[in-house]
C-alpha cells in the first residue's frame, strides 16, 4: 500500500466516524427537543414576545401547545391577537395558528427554518372603486377590517386549507378559489409567493401561482398556470363580453412582469382542446356559441419604449375536423404606427378565432371554413389612409355559404395599400363550388391572372384585366369587375369573358339553376351531344338584385361559335351532325344560327333556335336542309310532317337541288306540350312535278309551304323569257277566293316586248320601250266546270322608259299604271287595256285568221266596239305630242303603219317646246301621203307628209295663221342658259322644209308674212331663205346649222331694216319705246347650239348699228332693255326728275352709231357716238350681256345753249344710262360753266351707278359735292385705252 493510499484510507475512516458522531449528536438533540417541547406551553408569554418582535407590534397568545411535527418542532397557537397599527382599530385575531421549525429547510427551495402557519382562513380580495385591491377576512368574526396586514412582516407565512373570494363588481366577477397551500416569504421589501389554487369543482385541476415582488420598487414577476386544467370549472362565474366558457381542457401558463407598477412584459403558453363558448342567457337553455377543437401556441408581449412588441409562435386554432398550421408573427407598435411581419398566418386559425368575438359569431369566414395561409407578410399601418401590405397567399379554400361560392386551393401574391388591393395568381388548379347556381363543382385546371380590389365611396370594386380560367374541356378569359356595395344588396357585375376553343358538353356544367326551366336544361343536356366551341364572347353588366334581367335593368350578352356539333334537337327527328352554329344569349334568352350541318346526308344550310326566356322557355327551332331533291323529299316524308301531309306529298317529285325548311315550336315548360311544326321545301334550279296538281316547272327556285291547314307554293323564282320571275300557287284551303279551285300569280321585272311576246301585232310598238318594270299576272281557275280561266296583268311601269309621244311618254322613274285583262288561251281573246286616266283600249288579239284590231280612246271612257282591223284613235285628251305621233304613224317606213284614222281634240298640243291650246286634229290617209288638218285659235292650216321619198320631196306646210308661242323659261332663269330644244336632233336628217305662213307671230313679235326654205347638207342643214316682211320691218337671214345630235353650231348673216325703229320695236313686242329713227343693223355671228337656242349672250361675232334722228319716249318699267346693251328706263326718268322742264316727254337724238364686238357674253364698243343738239357723247367699254352689268367710260361735251332734250339720246346705246346720269350731273345751276365731263358707269342693268370722274372748265367751287377734285383737265377721248376693247374673234370658217 502506498503512502497516499494509506492517507486516503485514514481520511475515509475519519469522515465516516465524524458523520456517525454528527448523526448520533443530532439524534440526541432531536430527542432532547421532543422531551422539552411540551414544556414550551408553560411559557406563552415568551412565544408572544417572539412574535411581537417579528411583527413589530404587541401580540398576545391565549394558549401554546408544543409537539413534534413531520418536519420538526411545532408550536400550536390558540387565540393569537395582533394589535393594529391604529390603536383605535380592532386587533387582528387569528383563531388558530402554528409556529414551526423546519429542520429540512436547507434541503428545499422556498423554505425557511421558522414558519408561521395559518389554516382555514376565509379571505376576500375585493377591487375597490379607486382601482386598489383590499384583502379582508382576518378580523375575528366581523367580516371586515381596516386593511392593515402585519402578517407581511413575518419571514415566512404559510396558508393552508383556506378559501379566497375575489370580487370585482365593475367586471361582474365573483369567484371563490380554494387555497391548498400558500407560502409567502418576506425579506424586507422582497416578497416571494408560492401557492396551489383550485376551484370548488373537484376535476377543475390545480393552478400553480408563483410571484416575486419588491414592494419598494413596485416591481416583480408572476406566474400562473397548470396542466390538465378544466377551463369550464376554473372559469365558473367569469364572463367576457357577455360570453362564458362552457367547456375546455388543457394546459395554460401565464407569465407577467411589472416594473415600477406597470406591466413590462407578458408571456402565455397554452395547449387547449374542446373549447366551447356560449352567450350568457339567464333562465334559458344555453344559446348556440362557438367552439374550438384545439387552441395552442406561445405568445409574448413586451413593452419597448413608447411602444410594444407582440410575438406569436406555434399558434393553432382549429375547429372539429380541421388541422391548423402553426402561425407565427411579430407585431410592433411605435410612434409610426403598426408593423407586422410573419412567416406564416394560418387563415383557418383566424376563421376559428373570429367566432370568439360576439360581433363576429356567424361571420362568413367561420361558416365558410376558411383555410389557407398568408406567408411572408409585411404590413405597415399608420392610418386607414396610410398603409401597405405584401404577402403570399397559399392554399386558400372556403366552402360555399349562402350566396358566396366555394373555392379550393388558391394561391398567389397579395399587395395592398390605401388605394387598392392586388392579387397575382400564377397558373394553378382549383375548384369552384357554387351548387346554388351550378349543378356540380367546377374544377379549374388552370387559373391565372390578376385581380384588383379598390374602395368605392360606399363599398368595393373587384376587377381583373385578364383572368384565365381553364377547366376540363373549356378555357375562358375573364375581364371586368364586381362592385360590392353593402348598403345596396347584391353585387353589381361588369364582366367580359372570352371563350377559347372548348368542348360543347363542357357547357352543361354552367346551366344556371333557378334561371332556366328544368325542361330547358333537359333539352340542352340531350341536344348538345358533341362538338367544339371555337370561340365565344360574353359580357354582363347588371345588379344581381335584378337577375334574371328584365325590363332592360341590365344586360347579359354572349355569343359562341360552335363547329362539329352533334345536335339531337327532337327525338322524333333525325339528329343533325357536323353542325356549325353561332349561339347568342341576351339576358335570359338564346338565339342560335346554324350555317352548316348534315341530316342523313342532306346538308343543313341554315337553322335557327330561339328561346325567348329560359325561365318560361319555348324553343323556336328553324331548320333548313339542303341536298338533292329526292333526298329531301324522303326526309320530309319520314318526319312527323310527312305523316301529317301524306296525301298532299304523294306523287311529289323534285329534281335538281332543293332544301327543306321547317319550324318547330316546342314548349319547355312542365305544364305545356302544344308543339307545332311549319315547313317548306326550297327549290333551286329544279324541275318540279306533281301530277295531282298538274304542275311542271323548270329552273324553279323557291318555297313550297305546308302546314296543318293547306298547301301553297311561292314565291318560286324562275326564269321567264330569260328574265327572273316569281310564281305563287295556292291549292285547297290556302286560296284567297274560295270560289277558285286554284290560284296562281306570276310577278317579275320584265320588258314590254317579253310581256307581250305573243301579241305580234303590237311588236313594233314595244321597240320604243326601254328598261323593265314590275309586272303582276294573276291566274284564276274556277271551281265550276265550263268557266274560262281568267288572266289579269298589272304594272305601274316604273323602271320602263317609253319613247312614245305624249300622253304615253314616260321617264323610267315615273309611274304610269297599266291594267290588262284577257282569257286563256290567248289566241283571239278579247283584250282590255287601261292606262291611268290617259286612255282606254278595247281590242281583239290576233289568231290564225284575224290580225290585231283595236279602238283607242283618250280619256277614261272605254270604247264600246272593236274595228275589223287596224287602230282607230278618238276622244278628248289633256295633252298630245303631235310631232312625236306624226313621226311614229306617218313617216315613210318610219312607223308601223298601224293607224287607220285619227279624230281628236286636245287641251294642249305640243310641238317641241311650244304648246298650242285647244287644238283639233284630223288625220286621213291618202295613197302617197298623209294629210293632217289643224284647227284652232293659234293654228289653222294643213300639213302634207309624203309616205315615200321624204328626204327628197320634203314637208310642205301652208297656214293661214300660226301664232307660235315663246319657249317657256323657268322663274329666275333670265340669266341662265336654257336647254337647247333641238338637242339630240341630227340636222342632216331633217327633210327639206317648204313653209309659208300668211300671218306669223313669234311670241309677242308680229313678223307678218313668212317664208322658209331649207335643204339638208352633208354636215347639217342649210338655210337658203328665211324672210319676214311687214309694214314695220324686213328681215333677211341666211345661215348654216351643223351638228351630230350632241354638238351643234349655227352661223347666220342677218340684215335688219326699218324706216321707223319705234314701229319696228313695237312689232317686236317693245311698243312705246322710240319715235322715229330709221334703222339699219347687220349681224354676222355664230354660236354653239341649234338655231332654236339663239341669244345675244351666246353670240360670237360683230354687230353694226346705225340709227338716224329720233326720240326716246318715257317708258314703263320692263320696257327699256333693248338687247341688254343699255337701259332706256332709268335714264329718262332720272333726267325728268332732275330736269322736269326739259325731259318730261322723252329725249331727242340726232344720230346713234357704233360697232360692237360680241364675245364671252359681253358686248364691247370703242366708238359708240351719240350726237344731239345738246351734247356730244363718246362711250367705250363693256356691257355684260350675260352678267347684265356695265363697265364703261363716258365723255360728255355739252353744246352751250343747246336743247336739253338731246340728252334723251343717251338711252339709245350701251352707254345710255351713264350718259343720262352724266347729263343729269351737268344740269346744275352752273350748267353753262362746264366744258367737258368724264364719267364711270358701273352696276347692274336695273340699277346702274354713274360716278363723275373729272371735268374741266368753269369757276372754282362749282364742282359737285363728293367730286375728287374741283377742276381737272382731261385729254379729249378719241378711243378706248389700250386693252379695254376685246378683239372680234375670227369665225372658224374664215381661215383666220
Amino acid at each position: 500500500m502506498t503512502p497516499w493510499r494509506r492517507r486516503l484510507r485514514r481520511l475515509r475512516i475519519a469522515l465516516t466516524v465524524g458523520c456517525a458522531c454528527l448523526i448520533i449528536l443530532a439524534a440526541v438533540l432531536v430527542g432532547l427537543l421532543r422531551l422539552l417541547l411540551p414544556q414550551v406551553g408553560l411559557y406563552p408569554q415568551r412565544v408572544a414576545a417572539f412574535l411581537s418582535e417579528q411583527l413589530q407590534r404587541p401580540v398576545s397568545v391565549d394558549q401554546v401547545e408544543g409537539y413534534w411535527g413531520d418536519g420538526g418542532p411545532l408550536l400550536r397557537l390558540e387565540g393569537v391577537h395582533v394589535a393594529a397599527a391604529d390603536p383605535a382599530a380592532p386587533p387582528l385575531v387569528i383563531p388558530q395558528a402554528e409556529l414551526g421549525l423546519d429542520l429540512g429547510a436547507w434541503l428545499g427551495s422556498h423554505r425557511r427554518w421558522s414558519e408561521f402557519r395559518i389554516r382555514g382562513l376565509d379571505l376576500t380580495l375585493q377591487h375597490q372603486e379607486n382601482g386598489s385591491w383590499q384583502v379582508s377576512g382576518l378580523v375575528g368574526g366581523d367580516g371586515g377590517g381596516s386593511g392593515d396586514n402585519p402578517l407581511l412582516l413575518l419571514g415566512a407565512l404559510v396558508l393552508r386549507d383556506s378559501r379566497l373570494r375575489v370580487i370585482d363588481a365593475a367586471n361582474a366577477v365573483d369567484i371563490a378559489v380554494q387555497i391548498g397551500e400558500l407560502r409567502l416569504l418576506n425579506d424586507g421589501d422582497d416578497h416571494s409567493l408560492r401557492a396551489l389554487l383550485r376551484r370548488d369543482a373537484a376535476d377543475a385541476g390545480r393552478l400553480l401561482l408563483m410571484a416575486d415582488f419588491n414592494s419598494a420598487r413596485r416591481s416583480g414577476q408572476v406566474y400562473l398556470g397548470g396542466e390538465a386544467l378544466d377551463l369550464a370549472g376554473l372559469s365558473q362565474g367569469l364572463a367576457w363580453r357577455g360570453q362564458q366558457l362552457r367547456a375546455g381542457k388543457g394546459r395554460l401558463q401565464l407569465w407577467a412582469r411589472l416594473d415600477n407598477g406597470q406591466a413590462s412584459s407578458a408571456h402565455a403558453s397554452f395547449d387547449l382542446a374542446g373549447i366551447e363558448i356560449t352567450p350568457l342567457a339567464a333562465g334559458e337553455p344555453p344559446a348556440p356559441g362557438a367552439g374550438l377543437a384545439q387552441l395552442a401556441g406561445v405568445a409574448r408581449w413586451q413593452r419597448d419604449g413608447a411602444g410594444w412588441n407582440l410575438d406569436l409562435a406555434g399558434l393553432r386554432a382549429a375547429q372539429a375536423g380541421s388541422n391548423a398550421v402553426p402561425t407565427a408573427l411579430q407585431l410592433r407598435r411605435d410612434d409610426a404606427g403598426y408593423r407586422l411581419q410573419a412567416e406564416q398566418v394560418d387563415l383557418s386559425t383566424v376563421a376559428a378565432l373570429l367566432p370568439l368575438l360576439p360581433e363576429q359569431r356567424g361571420s362568413w369566414p367561420a361558416r365558410a371554413g376558411l383555410q389557407g395561409q398568408l406567408r411572408n407578410i409585411h404590413l405597415r399601418y399608420a392610418a386607414k389612409e396610410d398603409f401597405d401590405l405584401d404577402a403570399e397567399l397559399a392554399g386558400l379554400s372556403f366552402l360555399a355559404v349562402d350566396k358566396v361560392p366555394g373555392l379550393t386551393r388558391l394561391s398567389g401574391s397579395l399587395s395592398a395599400d390605401a388605394g387598392a388591393l392586388v392579387l397575382e395568381l400564377p397558373p394553378q388548379t382549383t375548384t369552384l363550388n357554387y351548387l346554388r347556381k351550378f349543378r356540380q363543382p367546377l374544377p379549374l385546371q388552370r387559373l391565372a391572372g390578376r385581380i384588383a380590389a379598390f374602395p368605392l365611396e360606399s363599398g368595393w370594386r373587384v376587377e381583373t384585366d385578364a383572368l384565365d380560367v381553364d377547366g376540363p374541356g373549356y378555357a375562358v378569359q375573364l375581364r371586368g369587375g364586381v362592385e360590392l356595395l353593402p348598403d345596396a344588396g347584391k353585387p353589381v357585375l361588369d364582366l367580359y369573358a372570352v371563350v377559347l376553343p372548348s368542348d360543347v358538353p363542357a357547357a352543361k356544367q354552367f346551366w344556371p339553376i333557378g334561371d332556366m326551366a328544368p325542361r330547358a336544361m333537359e333539352w340542352l343536356d340531350r341536344a348538345l351531344v358533341a362538338g367544339t366551341i371555337v370561340g365565344g364572347r360574353a359580357a354582363i353588366h347588371c345588379d344581381l338584385d335584378d337577375w334574371p334581367i328584365r325590363n332592360y335593368a341590365g344586360q347579359f350578352k354572349a355569343r359562341a361559335e360552335i363547329e362539329g356539333l352533334t345536335l339531337d334537337y327532337n327525338p322524333r327527328w333525325t339528329r343533325a351532325e357536323n353542325v356549325a352554329v353561332a349561339a347568342e344569349f341576351l339576358n335570359s334568352s338564346m338565339k342560335a344560327e346554324v350555317s352548316t350541318g348534315t341530316v342523313l346526308g342532306a346538308k343543313i344550310v341554315h337553322a335557327a333556335a330561339d328561346i325567348p326566356s329560359f325561365k318560361d322557355a319555348v324553343l323556336a327551332l328553324d331548320v333548313a336542309g339542303e341536298g338533292s331533291g329526292p333526298d329531301l323529299v324522303a326526309i320530309i316524308t319520314a318526319s312527323p310532317l310527312g305523316t301529317r301531309f301524306a296525301s298532299q306529298l304523294k306523287g311529289l317529285e323534285i329534281g335538281g337541288s332543293a332544301a327543306v325548311k321547317f319550324r318547330l315550336d316546342l314548349p319547355l315548360s312542365p305544364n305545356r306540350d302544344d308543339s307545332t311544326t311549319r315547313g317548306e321545301v326550297e327549290l333551286r334550279d329544279a324541275r318540279i312535278r306533281a301530277q295531282k296538281w298538274d304542275i311542271d316547272f323548270a329552273h324553279s327556285s323557291g318555297s313550297i309551304r305546308f302546314n296543318d291547314g293547306g298547301f301553297s307554293a311561292g314565291p318560286l323564282r324562275l326564269e321567264h323569257g330569260g328574265q327572273p320571275a316569281q310564281f305563287w300557287l295556292a291549292v285547297g284551303e290556302d286560296v284567297a277566293d274560295k270560289r277558285n279551285a286554284a290560284e296562281a300569280r306570276l310577278q317579275g321585272n320584265f320588258p314590254l316586248d317579253l310581256v307581250f311576246a305573243g301579241a305580234q301585232a303590237l311588236k313594233p310598238w314595244w321597240e320604243r320601250a326601254s328598261g323593265r318594270s314590275e309586272w303582276t299576272a294573276d291566274l284564276a281557275v274556277p271551281r265550276e266546270d265550263g268557266q274560262p280561266t281568267r288572266l289579269t296583268m298589272r304594272s305601274e311601269l316604273r323602271g320602263t322608259a317609253l319613247d312614245l309621244p305624249a300622253p304615253l311618254d314616260k321617264a323610267a322613274g315615273d309611274a304610269l299604271p297599266v291594267a290588262l285583262a284577257l282569257q286563256l288561251p290567248a289566241e283571239g281573246s278579247p283584250l282590255t287595256v287601261e292606262v291611268a286616266d290617259v286612255l282606254r283600249l278595247r281590242a281583239r288579239l290576233p289568231d290564225a285568221q284575224r290580225e290585231f284590231a283595236g279602238n283607242l280612246a283618250l280619256g277614261e271612257t272605254m270604247p264600246e266596239h272593236v274595228p275589223a282591223s287596224g287602230l282607230d284613235v278618238s276622244g278628248h285628251g289633256r295633252r298630245l305630242d303631235l310631232a312625236g305621233w306624226a313621226a311614229i304613224g306617218l313617216g315613210a317606213g318610219a312607223g308601223p303603219g298601224l293607224l287607220n284614222a285619227v279624230d281628236i281634240r286636245v287641251a294642249k298640243a305640243s310641238l317641241g317646246s311650244r304648246v298650242l291650246e285647244d287644238l283639233g286634229l284630223v288625220l286621213a290617209r291618202q295613197p302617197d301621203q298623209v294629210g293632217i288638218s289643224f284647227s284652232g285659235a293659234q293654228a289653222q292650216g294643213t300639213l302634207q307628209i309624203p309616205t315615200s321619198d321624204l328626204l327628197k320631196r320634203g314637208i310642205t306646210a301652208q297656214f293661214e295663221h300660226l301664232y307660235w308661242p315663246d319657249a317657256p323659261r323657268p322663274p329666275g332663269a333670265e340669266n341662265a342658259d336654257m336647254p337647247d330644244p333641238l338637242d339630240g336632233v341630227v340636222p342632216s336628217t331633217i327633210p327639206p322644209l317648204h313653209l309659208w305662213i300668211g300671218d306669223f307671230r313669234l311670241g309677242s313679235a308680229h313678223l307678218g308674212e313668212t317664208r322658209l326654205e331649207s335643204l339638208p347638207s352633208g354636215e347639217g342643214m342649210r338655210i337658203e331663205q328665211f324672210e319676214t316682211h311687214s309694214a314695220d320691218m324686213d328681215m333677211h337671214v341666211r345661215g348654216q346649222w351643223n351638228g351630230d345630235g350632241k354638238r351643234h353650231r349655227s352661223d347666220i348673216d342677218m340684215d335688219l331694216t326699218s324706216e321707223n325703229i319705234g314701229r319696228m320695236l313695237t312689232a317686236l313686242g317693245f311698243s312705246g319705246l322710240f319715235d322715229g329713227g330709221q334703222t339699219l343693223a347687220h349681224l354676222d355671228a355664230y354660236w354653239d347650239g341649234s338655231p332654236a337656242s339663239f341669244a345675244l349672250a351666246r353670240l360670237e361675232g360683230k354687230l353694226k348699228l346705225n340709227i338716224s334722228a329720233g326720240r326716246i319716249l318715257d317708258v314703263e318699267p320692263g320696257m327699256g332693255r333693248l338687247f341688254g346693251l343699255f337701259s332706256v328706263r332709268e335714264i329718262p326718268r332720272r333726267l325728268a326728275l332732275d330736269f322736269g322742264d326739259f325731259f318730261r316727254s322723252g329725249m331727242s337724238f340726232t344720230a346713234i352709231s357704233g360697232d360692237f364686238a360680241l364675245a364671252g357674253g359681253n358686248a364691247t364698243t370703242s366708238n359708240l357716238l351719240i350726237t344731239s343738239p345738246a351734247a356730244d357723247i363718246r362711250i367705250h367699254g363693256r356691257t355684260g350681256l350675260k352678267a347684265r352689268d356695265y363697265d364703261q367710260q363716258m365723255v360728255v361735251t355739252p353744246r352751250v345753249g343747246g336743247a336739253l332734250t338731246v340728252v334723251g339720246a343717251l338711252a339709245g346705246g350701251p352707254a345710255g344710262a351713264a350718259a343720262g346720269l352724266a347729263v343729269q350731273t351737268l344740269f346744275n345751276k352752273a350748267i353753262n360753266q362746264v366744258t367737258t365731263a368724264r364719267y364711270h358707269v358701273t352696276g347692274s342693268w336695273d340699277k346702274p351707278e354713274i360716278t363723275l370722274v373729272s371735268r374741266e372748265g368753269g369757276r372754282r367751287g362749282s364742282t359737285p359735292r363728293g367730286s375728287p377734285a374741283e377742276t381737272k383737265t382731261e385729254p379729249e377721248l378719241h378711243g378706248p385705252p389700250a386693252g379695254d376693247a376685246q378683239p372680234i374673234p375670227p369665225r372658224p370658217n374664215d381661215g383666220g
